[in-house]
């Protein structure tokens, strides 16, 4: 997991804000979708094995974590359009909605969805305590 920083021009009509960067990319991005979790609910483990993703959190609060060599990472995501969340390729990963409503993320893929690249581990495939 890699928190890449946008940036906020200021303007006193309203603020623009930069989200995505072509030099944030190693290839060009393919696919754009945007996926939700309510309050508790899990969506883990998921492992895809040749698409890169980038999430931003565009409504609530979600508990994002990584399994990378065998060592869990967490971060707590909250909507933040200056935090651009790079999730590489063959990464382990699932998150958790924290929000009392339905938390919404965006995703950008490098590559279109394709059913035989991802993996999905039931959540017990882990010992991680949510």
């Amino acid at each position: 997991m890699i928190i890449l920083n946008n940036y906020k021009i200021k303007n006193s009509k309203g603020d623009l804000i930069k989200i995505i960067d072509k030099k944030n990319f190693n290839r060009s991005f393919q696919e754009f979708y945007i996926t939700s979790i309510n309050l508790d609910d899990i969506k883990a483990w998921k492992k895809h094995t040749k698409a890169t993703l980038y999430f931003i959190v565009l409504d609530g609060r979600i508990k994002l974590v990584t399994r990378v060599r065998n060592k869990f990472i967490s971060k707590i995501i909250k909507k933040n359009y200056l935090n651009l969340i790079k999730i590489e390729k063959n990464t382990v990963f699932g998150f958790k909605g924290l929000s009392k409503y339905k938390s919404n993320i965006l995703v950008v893929s490098d590559i279109y969805h394709k059913k035989n690249e991802v993996i999905n581990y039931p959540l017990g495939q882990y010992d991680y305590r949510w």
